[in-house]
């Protein structure tokens, strides 16, 4: 079963259904006649609903109302619902539903056929069909009612449940599940907390899918840290799972039930640290990806001011080139380049005026289509369509998550009803705005990629241009890849950001549903006598709190996935799945250490040494400039700002284009240090003091990180990215009235025994805490000493 796609058959649904994982969950069957408001009312709750006949004749008695919710109607072929002439007298059928597999059409035997405007594509969340004296009428609405039943909290109740249950073995069908719930609840006038949850879970998977395949989180701890945490983690789940086992066991025997319960109960309550643990550490996680968007926001608003120097020039040199060309589409294209590169930053950031680009987009489609279009053109209209459909996307979920993390951070208990006050942007779960969220619709970062390799294609055939050549093509080529690699950055640092935000509203609302939970436990042991309903409520919210313990103790093997990842280079085999048992959990733990330890024993001779300097004119694209601009201008606060890159098979030599270099030749950088050096700048004299001053370097990297792995059984080589927690180290040296070096008094190094030591690929950015002490006119040139260590690889 495909984890990106959903079912679309009868067939894979029963399929999915008859998954351990959904078929685990707790289910309770009961008949509640005295609170039907009409004789003939009946309501349905399921998540899918299959019509496994292409006809259903369908029948009613007078004032007869059947409402139907569910997630998914699904069918072979197109469904036709024919009303009987009798039953069309006086009679409604609603029906709410977010997909269907095939088209629904109603009649009255035959006559009036209607097909019914409802699924993802259609806007509407319900169809309300009327039949009236033989008429038939149907509207539609984009919400569900005001529905306060208690049959209606069970039922988005248990659609969360398998959304949790699933969202790591089928994120498609989690995301899908809260969509619907996150909609129907945040138009129902009640239910918040059912919406905070889907909209919690259902945006980090949307921002999972965002990243992509080739992006992640890396843990600034070491795999073994994670390790222990998991280890004491899986131990009480595996205490909490025989106790849960025994309760089930115990269902028909009061005594033994109640006794079972109150131990559960004590174990829920003991595990109190645990879930504030999780919840630290979240919230730690969110602050990390906050702080890496700033940094990565700065590069990116710096670039602007570059990019627009560089535009003007261009532009100007653009004009006089069309004037005396024919190719329409390429001029079109090169010159919505501009609007574009600046249009998306702004809407990224949750302003600018995405109207503006949407016609960009639509202005380059059209141009693309025109006669001869496809003449000289590299970057073309589906570049700008996906990259303006993942930066929409992002535009709507990044901006409120601060928000959302900081007024979930005020609540300190749940009461007892479901009101919660957290922004939920409507329940929109992947910025789609759509009934239900499609994980195969949603873009990822390779938007960002392809847009980078295109457009600089693109732009390498206008500075090949000659007779007449385009004046300022080439500076614009440079500055454009500067943008789109930081671009890319701030769109993953984003993502990340809205993930791990997401993340600790979960890992709160575990925290404050636990609370509650424990009192209505308490209760309803406290009275329980043989009630078959008390019992099943109490199965339910213990089923929840193994449920949430499982997840934790998911989460847990996520951040040692991680570790693995960003260890090896290499995707762990390892399938995460909230519904693993201990034992699982123990092989899996197992697994990965099996797969750093292949590592190390496939690079035999350990990693290499390299401590190489290098000089800011050998630095790629226009930092040799940059760099020296930044350092002398207090405008820009005495700081430089540089990025390095993986380039599988880049040379050994500096130049513009290799974004690589110094680390060429290997994989697996990671560094031990950076540390600065200033050439041509003498102290001044008030500073020196018996003969010696001081240069104060701040060394900071923005948080995202790349690396380059290499394969040895296919000899692929792949480029991984990363978000991690941004890194800030202080470099101080003493110089002499000349500006020498004399010796280091502080060192920028990265520790190697509790953290996990960064690779050298990152945005930099180096500031001068003491320039008054310094005269920066005469700055040459800066130094840079790397250390650094690599994993060679001698058979490519």
């Amino acid at each position: 079963m495909s984890t990106n796609t959903q079912p679309n058959t009868p067939a894979q649904w029963l399929e999915f259904s008859q998954l351990k994982s959904v078929d685990a969950i707790p289910n309770h069957e009961s008949k509640d006649e005295d609170n039907a408001m009409l004789p003939g009312y009946c309501e349905m709750y399921t998540d899918i609903l299959a019509l496994t006949e292409p006809e259903i004749q369908m029948s009613a008695d007078e004032l007869t109302d059947l409402e139907i919710n569910a997630r998914v109607i699904t069918a072979d072929q197109p469904v036709h619902l024919n009303m009987s002439t009798r039953g069309a007298k006086s009679c409604v059928m609603v029906i709410y539903a977010a997909v269907l597999d095939q088209p629904i059409s109603v009649s009255i035997q035959g006559n009036q056929r209607t097909q019914l405007e409802l699924g993802a594509d259609s806007g509407h969340l319900q169809a309300e069909i009327k039949f009236d004296e033989g008429q038939l009428a149907v509207s539609y609405r984009d919400r569900h009612g005001d529905d306060r039943t208690p049959a209606y909290q069970a039922f988005l109740d248990t659609e969360l449940r398998v959304a949790l249950a699933v969202c790591w073995s089928l994120p498609a069908v989690a995301i899908s599940i809260c969509s619907f719930v996150a909609k129907s609840a945040a138009t129902a006038g009640s239910h918040a907390l059912s919406q905070a949850q889907a909209v919690s879970l259902g945006q980090q998977l949307a921002a999972r899918a965002m990243t992509g395949p080739d992006s992640y989180f890396a843990p600034t701890l070491t795999f073994d840290d994670f390790a222990v945490t998991l280890e004491s983690q899986r131990k009480a789940a595996e205490a909490f799972q025989h106790q849960y086992e025994s309760f089930q066991a115990a269902k028909d025997r009061v005594d033994d039930a109640k006794a079972a319960g109150e131990t559960l109960l004590a174990t829920v309550q003991h595990e109190k640290e645990t879930r504030l643990d999780l919840q630290s550490q979240a919230l730690g996680k969110y602050r990390a990806a906050a702080a890496t968007v700033d940094a990565c926001d700065k590069l990116l608003s710096d670039d602007e001011e570059d990019l627009r120097h560089a535009k003007d020039r261009f532009e100007t040199g653009l004009d006089e080139w069309i004037r005396r060309q024919t190719f329409l589409a390429i001029c079109t294209i090169l010159g919505a380049v501009f609007q574009f590169a600046a249009g998306i930053y702004a809407v990224g950031k949750g302003s600018g005026d995405p109207g503006a680009v949407e016609k960009i987009v639509d202005d380059v489609e059209k141009a693309e289509k025109a006669a001869g279009a496809a003449e000289h053109v590299i970057l073309g209209s589906k570049a700008f369509k996906q990259l303006w459909e993942y930066t929409k996307a992002l535009g709507k979920l990044y901006p409120h998550i601060s928000d959302v993390v900081s007024a979930v951070g005020k609540i300190d208990r749940l009461g007892d009803d479901d009101e919660i006050d957290i922004p939920t942007l409507g329940g929109d779960v992947s910025g789609s705005d759509g009934t239900d969220a499609d994980a195969s619709l949603i873009m990822s970062l390779a938007a960002w990629d392809e847009w980078q390799l295109d457009s600089d294609q693109q732009m390498e055939w206008a500075t090949s241009q000659q007779n007449p050549a385009i004046d300022g093509a080439s500076e614009y080529r440079l500055t454009l890849r500067k943008h789109a690699i930081h671009g890319r950055a701030l769109a993953q640092a984003q993502a990340e950001a809205v993930k791990q935000g997401q993340e600790y509203v979960q890992a709160t609302l575990i925290v404050l549903q636990a609370n509650r939970d424990i009192e209505a436990i308490d209760g309803l042991l406290a009275h329980y006598e043989e009630e078959k309903d008390a019992y099943a409520q109490v199965e339910a919210k213990f089923y929840d709190r193994y449920l949430q313990l499982q997840t934790t103790l998911a989460i847990q093997l996520q951040y040692a996935v991680d570790a693995c990842r960003f260890y090896t280079l290499k995707e762990p085999a390892v399938i995460l799945d909230s519904q693993m048992s201990v034992d699982d959990v123990t092989s899996c733990i197992a697994d990965l250490r099996g797969a750093m330890q292949d590592v190390d024993i496939q690079y035999a001779n350990g990693y290499t040494p390299t401590t190489p300097t290098t000089f800011s004119d050998e630095l790629a694209s226009e930092f040799p400039e940059t760099v020296i601009a930044g350092l002398k201008s207090s405008e820009k606060g005495y700081s430089a700002t540089f990025t390095l890159l993986p380039m599988p098979g880049a040379n050994y030599d500096p130049g513009p284009e290799n974004y690589a270099y110094p680390f060429t030749g290997g994989f697996h950088y990671r560094l031990n240090g950076l540390e600065p050096r200033l050439m041509g700048v003498k102290p001044l004299p008030d500073a020196v003091h018996d003969g010696r001053a001081l240069v104060r370097f701040r060394i900071e990297t923005s948080g995202t990180y790349s690396d380059l792995g290499y394969d040895l059984d296919t000899k692929q080589t792949k480029v991984w990215h990363f978000v991690s927690k941004l890194r800030q180290n202080r470099y101080v040296y003493e110089v002499d009235e000349s500006g020498a070096w004399l010796r280091d008094r502080e060192r920028a190094q990265y520790d190697d025994h509790e953290h996990a030591q960064p690779p050298p690929f990152t945005l930099w950015k180096l500031t001068l805490e003491n320039p008054e002490d310094l005269d920066l006119s005469t700055l040459e040139k800066l130094e840079l000493h790397w250390d650094a260590f690599y994993r060679p690889v001698f058979s490519l």
